[in-house]
């Protein structure tokens, strides 16, 4: 009963979900389907202090069920390193910084960050 409730609140079906005890003295490990949870003696449940209500937690690990709906960018995302460098110097025709040379990349990071400065670019 207390998988299928899950299940729809969820939509994680009932077969893949696992569920473990966040607070003290209600199972050990991850909850057995045969388990009879009217065996919990809650009186000697510890309440989570995290939650207010002094209730009991519940993890619940698992996947949707429609995870297929998901769908990727609609644009994929072009960065200036995987441009041709004919392409590249026309979005940005100075370079940002220095080749790392092994060891340059601290240096360069503070070379990229002083070259946004107006001031400092004239």
């Amino acid at each position: 009963a207390l998988k299928s409730s899950l299940e729809a609140q969820t939509k994680v079906p009932a077969n893949k979900m696992k569920l473990m005890p966040k607070s003290k003295g209600l199972w050990k490990g991850i909850l057995k389907d045969d388990f009879d949870l009217a065996s919990v003696d809650y009186t000697k449940v510890k309440p989570d202090p995290s939650v207010n209500n002094n209730g009991v937690q519940i993890l619940l690990m698992g996947s949707p069920a429609a995870v297929d709906t998901l769908t990727g960018p609609k644009v994929k995302t072009v960065f200036i390193e995987d441009l041709p460098e004919e392409e590249a110097a026309k979005v940005a025709p100075e370079p940002s910084g220095l080749i790392n040379l092994g060891n340059t990349c601290y240096l360069n990071s503070v070379v990229q960050c002083l070259r946004v400065i107006p001031e400092l670019r004239q």
